[in-house]
């Protein structure tokens, strides 16, 4: 059972290490490319975008391998994400957030939230050249709703399958981390595509059992 277990977290851990990969070159590209047209126009809002660049790639390429975070730091992260990508689209693209509840004190396993964000945007840029964007991230009891709705104005029936199939890596990241206790839902009507994450669990601490710590330690040392 303690082998199983260990295997478990394993598993986790390299499916983590797939969403840290999953990161799309047009995304990088685009962003670079902003801050480049934003250097030599001597733009004031250059510092912003080099640091909301570097720190979001700090953070998928080193601050995550943690096997939870702060909320706020993931949230932060996505906020950064939607600037960037905002001032690479321009008026193309227009976003809304709404933040309630008490964020602050949480966990959350790393990259799944902004996996979500990353994935179905990347969609949407393929599909749509123009759409808006509003994400609604309610906290209660310890629960999250995360909730990210695209308004495009030419409906397609299919988006819901072909999105569903982009998200799967997704779910059986959820499926393995929570199991049993979340919903995750994608429903299109009439342009309005909602990705919907409710009801999942947050942490009051970072830890995990140091029983499974030192099993999976002394796996590693036996390999």
């Amino acid at each position: 059972q303690r082998e199983n277990e260990v295997l478990a977290q394993q598993k986790i851990a390299s499916e983590l290490q797939l969403l840290k990969i999953q990161i799309n070159p047009r995304f990088l590209f685009h962003s670079l490319h902003t801050v480049k047209e934003h250097i030599l126009i001597d733009s004031p809002r250059a510092p912003q975008l080099i640091l909301q660049v570097a720190d979001l790639l700090s953070y998928i390429l080193y601050e995550s391998d943690e096997n939870y975070v702060l909320l706020e730091k993931e949230l932060g992260i996505i906020m950064d994400y939607l600037a960037l990508e905002e001032n690479s689209l321009g008026e193309n693209f227009q976003v809304e957030t709404n933040i309630s509840g008490d964020v602050a004190g949480k966990y959350f396993t790393p990259l799944i939230l902004l996996a979500i964000v990353e994935t179905s945007f990347e969609y949407f840029i393929e599909k749509h050249e123009e759409f808006s964007l509003k994400l609604l991230i309610e906290v209660s009891d310890n629960l999250l709703d995360f909730r990210i709705a695209f308004n495009v104005s030419n409906y397609n029936s299919s988006e819901p399958y072909e999105l569903n199939e982009k998200l799967t890596g997704i779910r059986k990241q959820l499926r393995n981390l929570y199991p049993g206790n979340h919903d995750f839902i994608v429903a299109t009507t009439y342009g309005n595509t909602t990705i919907h994450l409710k009801q999942i669990p947050l942490r009051l601490d970072k830890l995990i059992p140091e029983e499974l710590i030192t099993t999976s330690n002394s796996n590693y040392e036996n390999v």
